[in-house]
């Protein structure tokens, strides 16, 4: 039976920081992938999902997560010299356009986004997490899993978004790609609706990682963030 758990992040800070020594560093490299899915009568539609999983089919992206006992930092990998359109369209589609920043000791939690010419820092939130005892191996290592939702409003209304998370308690540090974090464990493999993220790298204490914390953006807020799309469709 699932249990839900809400882990506060200093209790989280101070397990990671006590648990265990073997792994003050580490980089961990995910591959992206997605495949989006329309049940939508309209021809044109349906056109256009299927180029945007061709193009990412074609492009997968690898992201990449750098931490230490105090913080992180999430972004895609850079691929130099592949500008192409479908490219860019994968690149959008898997999350290519946001950096995270996570801090223990301060509570500092970010997201660094390009939207609408501008770029934005945004505050997030750490996801309230179900704990299940389902396990699995991600490469060698034993995970196990968490869900949790978010919410999504557009144009067509809202809808609930499920999250599925598998973190290694042998490598006990709070962090997790694109956002989600809060488990004690980092996090392997996620997937966030149709869009997941496996851990194909993972590299322990091979460097002291330099961690800089994103300054560069307008500060907002998610809600106000989203305003900007109203605003932009007119």
């Amino acid at each position: 039976m699932k249990k839900k758990v809400i882990l506060h992040l200093n209790i989280l800070f101070f397990f990671a920081m006590g648990l265990s020594t073997k792994a003050q560093t580490g980089k961990i490299i995910y591959q992206a992938s997605s495949t989006f899915r329309l049940n939508e009568k309209s021809e044109t539609v349906n056109q256009q999902y299927n180029a945007m999983n061709k193009a990412i089919k074609n492009n997968p992206m690898d992201f990449e997560l750098t931490f230490n006992r105090k913080e992180a930092f999430f972004e895609i990998k850079d691929r130099m010299g592949t500008n192409d359109f479908q490219t860019k369209i994968a690149k959008v589609m898997l999350g290519g356009m946001k950096k995270f920043y996570y801090n223990l000791e301060t509570e500092e939690f970010l997201k660094q986004e390009v939207a609408y010419g501008e770029t934005f820092l945004i505050p997030i939130k750490k996801p309230d997490w179900e704990l299940s005892k389902s396990s699995k191996t991600v490469g060698k290592y034993k995970c196990y899993q968490a869900t949790t939702q978010y919410t999504v409003v557009n144009d067509v209304g809202s809808f609930k978004k499920d999250v599925i998370a598998w973190y290694c308690p042998e490598i006990p540090y709070p962090y997790g790609p694109s956002g989600f974090f809060g488990l004690p464990g980092v996090i392997l493999e996620l997937t966030d609706d149709k869009r997941t993220y496996r851990a194909t790298e993972i590299s322990l204490n091979q460097s002291d990682y330099n961690i800089i914390k994103p300054k560069k953006g307008i500060t907002t807020t998610q809600e106000e963030f989203d305003k900007l799309r109203e605003k932009f469709k007119r």
